[in-house]
């Protein structure tokens, strides 16, 4: 038997798998990623990529792959007996991805292992999770080869990535509390001819037998849809169906329909001592709007910097609490919304799905829904790890957890294509897209002097964290600031000032997944400070 040690051990090599990964190996942290099955599976059933998720993908150097493999989807239709009832707009999206991308799953882990190994890691495919044990400072973990040979394996942390049957979960006894959907889905893919509707939008069949067709990138379609039963008589409904949204349509050449039962659950803990849960192994929901896989690779989004923190000593485990508490809120929000769906399809009741359209038709209605979906709109706004210091508001001015003007504490950043920097014109996201934090000095129209007695500030802090954390003066007005290279950005249009609510000098900093993790206004040095040695450890900072 070998033995042998790694920091951070993940079981399951799906895309949540391959996305933790991929977050690690961009900071350098050792791990493993091992996966039961010697290759893919021959179907796969997530499809929809979110906009949130595209974000993260840009942000870890893989977006340019999906957006060439993949079919960008802009708007939802909604067709009662073959009448378009209502539509769901994603154009105006606070996003730089303002549409859903369709890409099978397949297509999707082979971009995200080729990336993971252009940063040097790769899938160890073949070898079973068996057992595990915990120690005070380690995980000591039984594998087991598909050729029979066992594998013993130490790590600090060991992150159950294998889905709904997750035996990572079962082996720390954390529950699967929820319950199962009676209703049985189908997918099936295809050729389609004669096709109605436009090539960028996703019809959505409201009464039985529900099917959901998507485009998918080189001329084929996945048809989703609710099947009575496992018999060849499915593929007959989705032809009726389709014929019903789009008259003359014609399927062609499918595959065997899959069919699979849906659930909502969520684990009683994503922690147990040095193992965590993440994706599939730690929630599940009604696959009706296309959360599940994109929830998995944004949980990870936000445990790997964590992770890489408290491994490499810049915090202290305790970083890794917040987990769940920022995580658990987004799986059971996901998971409500998708039962009331879930329930509206059991009681097809008219009066509620009207309701719903006529909702979707007015702005602030249809904008709400647009961020739902987009997922770009969740917030940690109870997070143990997120604090500010600001004056005592007034009337009517934005509170803690509230969005009145700006953007919200513990809210991922939009982005600010607007901004001016030493090499020219630039984005807040390809900044704050590396692997620390980012501080944000915000003023307006200042002197050369005050600038620079706020930079100097930010540099002192700035250099007992390292390569932790980054910063920028953004100041309104085009000084020169001769000394500052690459930390000073001019905000000359006001966008990103106008973003943050910044009326006045103002201190955000942005957190290595991009939400907003403090903020001070009038710049609190000392608050900053305060909440940076929440997160980091100064002292063994190189």
């Amino acid at each position: 038997m070998r033995d042998e040690r790694t920091e951070v051990l993940i079981i399951g090599a799906g895309p949540t798998g391959l996305m933790l990964a991929i977050e690690l190996a961009r900071r350098g942290v050792r791990f493993r990623l091992v996966e039961r099955l010697l290759e893919p599976l021959g179907w796969d059933r997530a499809t929809v990529v979110h906009s949130r998720t595209l974000e993260i993908f840009e942000a870890t150097g893989a977006v340019d792959d999906f957006l060439t493999c993949g079919h960008a989807i802009r708007s939802v239709g909604f067709f009662e007996l073959g009448a378009r009832v209502g539509s769901l707009q994603l154009g105006g999206l606070d996003s730089r991805f303002p549409f859903d991308l369709n890409i099978p799953e397949q297509r999707t882990e082979r971009i995200l292992t080729a990336r993971l190994e252009q940063l040097g890691g790769r899938v160890e495919h073949g070898i079973e999770f068996e057992q595990l044990e915990q120690t005070e400072d380690s995980v000591n973990v039984g594998l087991r080869y598909s050729d029979g040979r066992n594998l013993r394996l130490t790590a600090s942390y060991v992150v159950g990535c294998d889905g709904y049957n997750s035996a990572v979960r079962k082996a720390v006894a954390c529950e699967f509390e929820g319950h199962d959907y009676p209703s049985l889905w189908g997918v099936v893919d295809g050729h389609m001819a004669g096709w109605s509707h436009p090539a960028d939008e996703t019809a959505v069949q409201l009464e039985a037998p529900g099917v959901n067709p998507l485009p998918l990138p080189d001329g084929r379609w996945r048809i989703y849809f609710r099947a009575q039963s496992k018999g060849s008589e499915a593929l007959d409904a989705v032809r009726e169906g389709l014929e019903v949204l789009s008259p003359g349509a014609e399927f062609r050449d499918p595959d065997e329909p899959q069919f699979f039962h849906t659930h909502f659950r969520v684990a009683d803990g994503y922690r147990r001592g040095r193992v965590l849960l993440a994706g599939d192994a730690a929630h599940v929901c009604s696959p009706i709007q296309g959360h599940g896989m994109n929830a998995g690779i944004q949980d990870v989004y936000n445990l790997g910097w964590k992770l890489a923190l408290v491994v490499g000593g810049a915090s202290s485990d305790a970083l890794l609490d917040s987990y769940e508490a920022e995580r658990r809120p987004v799986a059971e929000a996901i998971g409500r919304s998708g039962e009331a769906a879930e329930t509206r399809w059991v009681e097809q009741d008219p009066v509620v799905t009207h309701k719903i359209m006529d909702r979707l038709a007015t702005g602030n209605g249809g904008r709400a829904a647009a961020v739902g979906l987009s997922e770009i709109g969740f917030t940690y706004e109870e997070s143990p790890i997120i604090s500010e210091a600001m004056l005592p508001p007034r009337a009517g001015d934005a509170v803690r957890g509230q969005c009145l003007d700006g953007v919200c504490l513990g809210a991922r950043v939009g982005d600010t294509e607007e901004l001016q920097g030493q090499d020219g014109q630039l984005r807040l996201h390809e900044r704050i897209a590396a692997s620390g934090f980012t501080l944000l000095v915000l003023l307006n129209d200042t002197d050369v002097i005050a600038a620079g007695k706020e930079l100097a500030r930010a540099r002192d802090v700035a250099s007992r964290y390292g390569s932790y954390l980054q910063t920028y003066l953004v100041t309104r007005s085009a000084i020169e600031l001769t000394d500052a290279w690459g930390e000073h950005l001019w905000d000359a249009g006001g966008a990103l000032h106008e973003r943050f609510g910044a009326d006045e000098p103002a201190l955000c900093l942005l957190r290595p997944d991009g939400h907003l993790g403090f903020r001070a206004a009038p710049p609190a040095w000392e608050a900053l400070e305060e909440h940076l040695g929440r997160v980091l450890l100064p002292a063994r900072v190189a």
